[in-house]
Order: structure tokens, then sequence, then C-alpha cells
């Protein structure tokens, strides 16, 4: 038997209109799904009951020559998961180059079946983006989002 899995990415920029405002991160592809899909654009939803991993990476992007942050988190089925809430820094533009920053992180979650979960971000510039980059040169596209969802177990009774 085949363990449930999903793997999504997003190949379209995603920007904050408004600082420190929260926007849900999006998903306009599915790699692979068995038994995990993506609802309404951003709900990474299971359909079995257990203990999750969810794994992600987002390339930020800052055109503005000052620093800049962005705060991540996760809520599930709508609601805010304490203690999700990751911070970083996105470097600022030098010269005529912006500045970039690739971050990630996993998380094992307890699920319910049909629950979902959804990435969460807010910025303090507008500057700052979630940004895809098309293939130049010797290198290939870049997604602006990827997401990873697999089981890992039963949940402990």
């Amino acid at each position: 038997m085949n363990n449930p899995y999903g793997a999504f990415q997003s190949t379209a920029d995603q920007t904050a209109a408004v600082v420190d405002t929260a926007y849900a991160m999006t998903f306009n592809t599915v790699d692979y799904a068995n038994g995990v899909s993506v609802a309404s654009n951003s709900r990474i939803t299971v359909a079995d009951a257990g203990i999750w991993n969810l794994q992600w990476s987002g390339q930020f992007q800052n055109t503005d020559s000052q620093l800049h942050d962005a705060r991540i988190w996760l809520k599930i089925n709508g609601t805010v998961v304490t203690g999700s809430t990751g911070f970083i820094s996105v470097p600022n533009s030098h010269g005529s180059i912006d500045g970039h920053s690739i971050v990630g992180w996993n998380y094992f979650l307890s699920l319910n079946a049909n629950d979902y979960v959804e990435l969460w971000w807010e910025t303090d510039s507008t500057n700052v983006s979630i940004q895809a980059y098309p293939a130049s040169g010797n290198y290939p596209s870049t997604a602006s989002l990827i997401a990873t969802m697999s089981f890992v177990s039963n949940k402990p009774t």
C-alpha cells in the first residue's frame, strides 16, 4: 500500500498589497497527489487522519534598498497554529540586484481526515514578494512556493 502524499508548487508571483496584512500562500500546480489535494488554491487537504509532515519553501525577493522582514505561520482548518510563526529578514537590493532569500522548514502535524493546512505570510514592506523566476542561461525556472505533505504514521491511541 502506498502512503498518502502530495507535492504542490506555485509558478506565480505572490505579492503583499498592504503591509502587515495576512495573505494565504497559494499553489497553482499539482506535481503529485495521492490522498492529499489542494482546495481553494491554498488549502492542503488530507483524506486520512494521522501524523503528517508538511515541508515547504518560498523564494522571497526584496526590491528595496532597505532590509525588510516577513513572517510565515500555519493555520489548520482556518485556526492559527500557536507557536508556528517564523520570522525572516529578506536582504536588501544592492546595486541593480534585488535581494533574495529562499526559506523553508517543516512541521509534524496531527490531522484528522479532511483537515486542511494553510501557509500564511505578511511583510513590513510591499517591496517584498514571493517570487517565481523563468529559466535563464544554464538554470531552470524557479517556483515561488513549493510544499510537500507526507503521511508519517497513524495517530497514537
